[in-house]
């Protein structure tokens, strides 16, 4: 089985502490509403403590099924409102 990870960030700032850990990604610059990657070409998509920065979270929603194979998952883990405010330290 072939692995080929992917990192999505619209900040290149965001990307560039990604490559200072070597992970085994290849990093894009992308927004969730336009994401770059071709129809039906990924199995699996990981959202971490991302979903609550998106602006238009069915544009989102809608990208992610367009780059999802057809019996690709998403596994989402966010951030609520309460324990944003203890994490940020707000």
């Amino acid at each position: 089985m072939l692995f080929r990870g992917f990192g999505i960030d619209k900040s290149p700032e965001m990307l560039n502490k990604a490559n200072e850990k070597n992970i085994c990604a290849k990093l894009l610059v992308g927004d969730a509403i336009q994401i770059p990657l071709q129809d039906s070409s990924i199995d699996y998509v990981k959202l971490r403590f991302a979903f609550h920065h998106f602006a238009n979270k069915g544009k989102a929603i809608q990208e992610l099924r367009r780059v999802l194979t057809s019996k690709g998952a998403v596994s989402v883990l966010n951030l609520s409102h309460d324990y944003m405010k203890e994490f940020m330290g707000i």
